[in-house]
């Protein structure tokens, strides 16, 4: 599965291609142009025939459900991305897309001294249960570019530490205070229903403004793959 969220220069807009899904061919190449693009022109594109064909399906304050092999396990997934209106209204879901990271999740800006700047309102819904997917995928600040595994207490948690990419060390997480915590190891897989940990991925595909241009996919901004398990396997 490759799970994709635009910036904010197109469109705003997330999208997912499951290029694995039963029945769904993998995604190619839908489309180049030069120079920025409208709101429209890139919705037209992401809506196009080849589009479809290629599997991409649009998201916008939406739930979508597909299976990875016939008579698998039916995995949701929510993308939205005006978060904090909107947020209120998403569902429980396997897999979250949205623009921006929630407060104090790979959301450090570039700023002197790093700025968090991710939502609170989405932090808080992930904080209180309302919301707790298995993956959750955004992008904006592209400073943070990294992953974090987030192991949920017994009773709630109450502080969500994960800074940038940068700071997240073999041996621990540097917290802007200085102090490093331990690496959360990834745990057994998630059984259906059991939301106890959360893959967070910051899959900002581009260096932040003013930075070296790196291409697509080169060192760096390399693509972000997440293996989601069924049980059994």
């Amino acid at each position: 599965m490759h799970v994709t969220t635009s910036n904010e220069e197109s469109s705003r807009a997330t999208t997912i291609s499951p290029s694995t899904a039963s029945g769904i061919p993998a995604i190619g190449k839908v489309g180049r142009v030069a120079g920025p693009l409208s709101a429209e022109a890139i919705l037209d594109l992401l809506k196009e025939p080849r589009a479809i064909v290629a599997g991409v399906v649009y998201l916008q304050d939406e739930k979508y459900t597909f299976r990875v092999h016939e008579g698998g396990k039916e995995w949701s997934v929510h993308g939205s991305p005006d978060v904090e209106a909107f947020v209120s209204r998403v569902p429980q879901t396997d897999i979250l897309l949205t623009h921006s990271p929630p407060h104090h999740i790979l959301d450090l800006n570039g700023a002197m001294p790093p700025t968090p700047s991710g939502c609170p309102v989405l932090a808080a819904c992930l904080l209180t249960g309302a919301l707790r997917p298995r993956l959750h995928v955004f992008g904006h600040i592209h400073e943070a570019r990294g992953a974090y595994v987030h192991v949920w207490g017994q009773e709630g948690d109450h502080d969500l530490g994960a800074q940038n990419a940068s700071q997240l060390h073999v041996h621990g997480i540097l917290q802007e205070d200085g102090v490093k915590s331990e690496r959360v190891p990834p745990v057994e897989t998630l059984s259906a229903g059991d939301h106890g940990q959360t893959v967070f991925v910051n899959a900002a595909n581009s260096p932040p403004r003013g930075g070296r241009k790196v291409p697509a996919g080169e060192p760096g901004v390399e693509p972000v793959v997440v293996d989601l398990l069924e049980e059994g396997e």
